[in-house]
């Protein structure tokens, strides 16, 4: 567990880097099991190349795809080691439009929608569960015939594996269409009869009955309900029932989507905060933040972010895109009050230079002092919009070292809508 916590990026690795990994070991196992539950699963039919019927064949030969490993070591948010993972992913991008996939698009939760839902469960104390699907998007059948080359760690137990295929029978991740098939199976199960879910026409990943709202974020599920029987019945009907799902299940709700949801321990204060340490401490790692570092007490100060054409590159080895993404998850979630200056710095992602990095590294100073804090909800017992506030700003980008720049000049409009309270949107 000290190996993976000292870990100063939760990287992702491909085979052979995965191999100079000094826990490699751990991740072997971990693909073993990997492919013991795809086989036990039948998600793929092994066959001979020369036994694909010839209309699968383009000029005679048998069109496949590759199969690539993604390992990684997951971890609890409080960046404890969870365990080893291997996942087994297919290319997706050597499939082709109108042959292989067609639709692709995934709806996923929208946090307007959970924190939400968090306020009025806090509000009525409503009980909730998480559930995580075991390999979601491996439990949706492939409605079209896809071919796989085997990947590391198959032996086709017959001869050359260079002389079989794999058939997949079954969604792989990697597969355009994957998310796409899990959510319409999981959305339709969840609407049959018996269950009698209703989606949501504002978010389709909200389903809501008579006593239980559930929330999809692609394999991880959020339950709500009226008491604690009325969850175990949706829990017990998923786990019995004809679409065979398989699941964990992760108990009371302390952690969504890796953000933690800190209640109070006064039975009679419906208040709680979300917060995101671990993924702060991980974006400070990325920049390379050291603890003597001067710390900010603010994101963002003037000038206002422009292209700074002339300025001098970036000098630092960090990925800015990737330390931009992961602000901007941060401020969609937990952190509202960098919502401005990330904003500012994604705007520049493709040709940053080192005025962005300098500003990056400013809200990493500034989130490194606040880390162990998060936005703190107060619900009230008024289930309604009780105010909504609305700013705009003309020409709020305007720099006279950008001042040719027409985007500089288009308006900006904020605005904050409260429900029970709290800011939810």
């Amino acid at each position: 567990m000290a190996f993976a916590a000292n870990q100063q990026q939760n990287e992702t690795y491909i085979f052979n880097d995965m191999m100079k990994q000094d826990d490699r070991k751990d991740f072997i196992l971990a693909m073993l099991d990997e492919i013991k539950v795809h086989e036990d699963r039948d998600h793929w039919t092994l066959m001979k190349r020369v036994d694909v019927p010839s209309s699968k064949r383009v000029n005679g030969k048998v069109k496949t795809i590759v199969s690539i490993w993604s390992f990684k070591r997951k971890q609890f948010p409080s960046g404890q080691l969870m365990k080893h993972k291997a996942h087994l992913c297919t290319h997706g991008d050597m499939q082709r439009w109108g042959v292989d996939f067609w639709e692709t698009y995934s709806p996923v939760v929208n946090w307007i929608t959970v924190r939400t839902l968090l306020a009025i469960a806090s509000i009525h104390n409503l009980p909730s569960k998480c559930i995580d699907f075991v390999l979601a998007f491996s439990q949706a059948k492939l409605d079209i015939d896809i071919f796989m080359e085997l990947p590391i760690g198959i032996d086709s137990h017959e001869g050359n594996s260079k002389e079989y295929v794999l058939s997949l029978n079954q969604s792989i991740y990697g597969l355009k269409q994957s998310s796409l098939n899990w959510y319409n199976l999981l959305s339709q199960a969840l609407k049959k009869k018996g269950r009698n879910f209703v989606s949501s026409q504002t978010d389709p990943c909200l389903f809501v009955r008579h006593n239980c709202i559930l929330l999809i974020y692609v394999d991880d599920v959020l339950i709500i309900g009226k008491n604690i029987m009325a969850i175990e019945s949706v829990i017990t009907s998923l786990k019995h029932g004809e679409e065979d799902f398989e699941f964990t299940d992760q108990g009371t709700v302390e952690t969504y989507l890796r953000v933690e949801i800190i209640r109070s321990s006064d039975p009679n204060d419906s208040s709680f905060e979300l917060r995101q340490p671990f993924l702060i401490r991980r974006l400070v790692d990325i920049i390379g933040l050291t603890p003597d570092v001067k710390r900010r007490e603010n994101p963002a100060w003037l000038p206002l972010l422009h292209k700074d054409s002339d300025g001098p590159g970036c000098k630092q080895s960090w990925h800015y895109h990737s330390a931009v993404c992961l602000m901007s998850y941060l401020q969609g979630s937990s952190c509202p009050g960098i919502f401005m200056p990330v904003h500012q710095c994604a705007r520049f992602c493709n040709y940053p230079k080192l005025s962005h990095e300098i500003a990056v590294r400013r809200i990493a100073k500034y989130l490194s002092v606040t880390s162990n804090r998060g936005l703190v909800y107060k619900p009230n017992a008024l289930l309604t919009i009780q105010q909504c506030y609305v700013d705009a700003d003309f020409a709020c980008s305007w720099s006279k070292a950008d001042a040719d720049n027409l985007e500089n000049v288009m308006s900006r409009t904020g605005f904050t809508i409260m429900y029970a309270g709290c800011p939810v949107l």
